[in-house]
């Protein structure tokens, strides 16, 4: 994974992850039902199989399942053994495997948060099969994906909300430590951020408001009890916000969320969206050479009449 320069993302995988989920409610169920009856989080013939869709990748040179599959390991902190178990690392990980300062079992984590949020989009008791579900509980919920870092620990969280028409939504959180990598203290710092945007017309967005800076600053602080006992001081970090409050709108490549999301391809191609901005730039990189051969070509008929 890469760094995460803010507190709340969502990214490209994220945005397939929902592209997928919410295609249909046969496909959600396959989904769940995989995960219900032993298959493993990162088998990619199965869950995990969202992960190679060509629009997370370049369409000229595309990793491998199972280059994929470590990958989501060493993000996870352990291995699968021989009868498909997972084995979290005994300790705690290090920048290239797992999370450091934290142990546990990730993988299970990841796997009941994904159940619960399915079987609460789709009506479902738990452990409970659609043909066991009454009709006047049976719905069809859009899940979102959001991912929290850093935590002292992983946590996954459902949230949901019905609306008085009966329609809802169900939101499913996931909450990390850090990987050592450092939250930006001035969000409009992003890679192509949006600062005090205007316009909420897009189908997907993401907004982060705060100061336009939050400096840290490392000071001593002695907390007093209501009977006058004080404990040894604490010397750490205290922020300040600073500056204008202002609305940011994260790029998707910094854990934000394109205008009209990203959708599931097959592997090895890419996505509409991306097809037509690499055919305007190609357009635009050939305009920009044919106006100077049209310049030139009048300057020579110019100087043709002249002689």
């Amino acid at each position: 994974m890469s760094g995460m320069p803010y507190h709340l993302e969502k990214g490209p995988i994220g945005s397939v992850t929902e592209s997928v989920l919410n295609a249909s409610k046969a496909d959600r169920y396959a989904i769940l039902d995989m995960l219900r009856t032993g298959a493993t989080f990162l088998d990619m013939n199965g869950p995990a199989a969202m992960l190679k869709s060509g629009s997370l990748h370049d369409p000229t040179w595309s990793p491998t399942p199972q280059a994929i599959a470590q990958h989501g390991a060493d993000f996870m902190g352990g291995s699968y053994d021989a009868s498909g178990k997972w084995v979290p690392n005994p300790s705690p990980g290090t920048m290239t495997s797992g999370f450091p300062n934290y142990t546990g079992n990730v993988e299970a984590i990841l796997k009941e948060t994904y159940i619960r949020a399915m079987e609460v989009s789709l009506g479902l008791e738990h452990a409970e099969t659609l043909a066991q579900q009454p009709p006047e509980r049976a719905r069809f919920w859009p899940i979102e994906v959001l991912w929290k870092c850093p935590t002292a620990w992983v946590e996954g969280w459902v949230t949901w909300q019905r609306a008085p028409d009966g329609s809802g939504h169900v939101t499913l959180h996931l909450l990390t430590p850090s990987h050592n990598h450092y939250v930006l203290t001035s969000p409009g710092d992003g890679r192509d951020a949006e600062v005090n945007p205007t316009s909420s017309a897009c189908a997907n967005g993401m907004w982060v408001i705060t100061h336009q800076k939050n400096k840290m600053s490392m000071t001593y602080r002695i907390d007093y009890s209501e009977f006058g006992n004080w404990t040894t001081p604490t010397y750490g970090p205290v922020y300040q916000g600073t500056g204008p409050i202002v609305v940011v709108s994260p790029s998707e490549k910094d854990g934000g969320v394109s205008c009209w999301g990203r959708p599931y391809t097959a592997p090895g191609t890419t996505s509409t969206t991306t097809a037509a901005k690499k055919a305007t730039k190609k357009k635009k990189a050939a305009a920009k050479k044919t106006v100077p051969r049209k310049q030139a070509a009048t300057k020579k008929t110019t100087r043709a009449r002249k002689r």
